[in-house]
């Protein structure tokens, strides 16, 4: 279907394989066991990696999910926010998030107007993310998940945002 678009020397290019025993010969030519996980031919061990996928999930992960995590899906274009009142300075808002695939931008806000935890994109498909942030000043937070940057893709995302008041440290 490709074909007529594509250059002979791009088609020289491409091999398309559908079985393992004809794919892993070529990877293993390509890139050195270390480097591959064991379900592509290599020797590397751990956890499959794959990016723009849901990436393998162990029972822990699964289990966490169903009774901690929040789950929401922010449509393409589209931001999800959420707002805490922090009532002490020196309150903590730690937070942990996960796609099930693709990126996502997360950031926090004081007062709407001060970003105090910048907007970055995460590839949380791959690792979970966490961190934590220190409030200086008492007043309404809001932790944003954006995916306005993203025109054709919804994310779903995986989350737990805690408050810790300094006496609860």
């Amino acid at each position: 279907m490709l074909k007529p678009l594509l250059s002979p020397r791009t088609i020289g290019k491409i091999q398309i394989f559908t079985k393992p025993e004809k794919w892993q010969p070529v990877l293993l030519q390509n890139l050195p066991p270390t480097q591959l996980p064991k379900e592509f031919g290599g020797t590397r061990g751990g956890r499959r990696i794959s990016i723009g996928h849901i990436p393998h999930r162990d029972r822990s992960f699964t289990e966490r999910l169903s009774t901690t995590y929040i789950t929401v899906e922010v449509g393409a274009g589209k931001k999800f926010e959420l707002e805490f009142t922090v009532t002490q300075p020196q309150t903590r808002i730690t937070w942990t998030f996960e796609t099930d695939s693709y990126d996502i931008a997360f950031s926090i806000n004081f007062n709407r107007e001060e970003e105090v935890v910048p907007t970055k994109k995460y590839d949380s498909h791959i690792n979970e993310e966490i961190g934590n942030f220190i409030c200086e000043k008492a007043g309404e937070y809001f932790v944003t998940f954006d995916n306005t940057y993203s025109k054709m893709r919804a994310k779903t995302v995986h989350y737990v945002i805690d408050i810790l008041s300094p006496d609860e440290e």
